[in-house]
């Protein structure tokens, strides 16, 4: 599964990654992974 978010400039990337996994890791729909990957696609 894919998803791709948007943040600005001026937001903290490792912070946005974090809320991410962590919104991932909360929800129970989701199934759990040995890897989890999040990354940045562009600036």
């Amino acid at each position: 599964m894919q998803w791709v978010f948007g943040i600005g400039y001026n937001d903290d990337i490792d912070e946005a990654k974090q809320i991410i996994k962590d919104v991932v890791n909360a929800d129970e729909c989701i199934l759990e992974r040995e890897t989890l990957y999040i990354y940045v696609y562009s600036l």
